[in-house]
């Protein structure tokens, strides 16, 4: 009678997102914003004018904004857990709207939650490797494809069973 491995019966986490790719860029955001309040608390140059620190204070919102969506994480049957910033957060299939893969800057799988998580609804699951190749759409992770797979039949799954009205 054989009898299956331990292994098979445990869950499988599929990592999801660049671990090094979220600390580098949360490193750049952590760096420019130290420079920043350097230079506009007058310590690099001793009178800052008021353009200059408008300036400043701007490059480092959209700075902020631009990568407060960067996640990783890894995905199970039930569902994820990610970090955005220091605290793990999971987040249930059935909480998850929709996964999809690819975007114009970056390869990356975008996930859209119903509710937010420090602060926002969307996580970007970036990828250090094969950006190019994601560009022209050739290339897509196996643990994306997963996750897209399972995320949608999860909604179908969801759809089917409520009711209409």
């Amino acid at each position: 009678m054989p009898t299956d491995s331990i292994g098979s019966l445990a869950p499988q986490r599929r990592p999801i997102g660049s671990r090094f790719l979220l600390i580098f860029l949360r490193a750049i955001q952590l760096i420019w914003t130290l420079c920043i309040m350097l230079i506009i608390g007058g310590f690099v140059d001793p009178r800052p004018g008021t353009f200059d620190r408008v300036i400043f204070a701007s490059s480092t919102v959209l700075l902020s904004l631009g990568f407060h969506w960067t996640a990783a994480g890894y995905a199970e049957e039930s569902g994820l857990t990610v970090t955005r910033y220091f605290k793990q957060h999971f987040i249930p299939c059935d909480h998850i709207r929709n996964a999809t893969w690819g975007g114009w800057d970056f390869a990356k799988l975008v996930v859209t939650t119903e509710h937010s998580i420090e602060g926002s609804t969307r996580l970007d699951f970036a990828y250090w490797g094969g950006s190019w190749q994601a560009f022209r759409r050739t290339w897509i992770p196996e643990n994306v494809k997963w996750v897209v797979d399972h995320v949608n039949a999860h909604r179908q799954i969801v759809k089917a069973v409520k009711p209409a009205g």
